[in-house]
């Protein structure tokens, strides 16, 4: 099961860059180029060698702050 995401403006021009989301196995992933007509690119952020979830679990993400 996936957390919440956290969408991100990083360039402060009200358009979302990058979508930001983890699981209960304690993986953390990134996709960026989620615009129109842009093909989504997911990459791991890092991960942890568990098979079980709940032990490094990732369930909610704080609100990232405005700059």
């Amino acid at each position: 099961a996936l957390a919440s995401p956290l969408v991100a403006d990083l360039e402060s021009d009200y358009i979302y860059d990058r979508i930001y989301v983890g699981n209960l196995y304690g993986n953390m992933y990134r996709v960026t180029d989620i615009g129109k007509d842009q093909k989504p690119v997911v990459s791991t952020l890092f991960t942890f060698d568990h098979t079980t979830p709940d032990i490094n679990p990732i369930r909610i993400m704080k609100r990232m702050k405005d700059k």
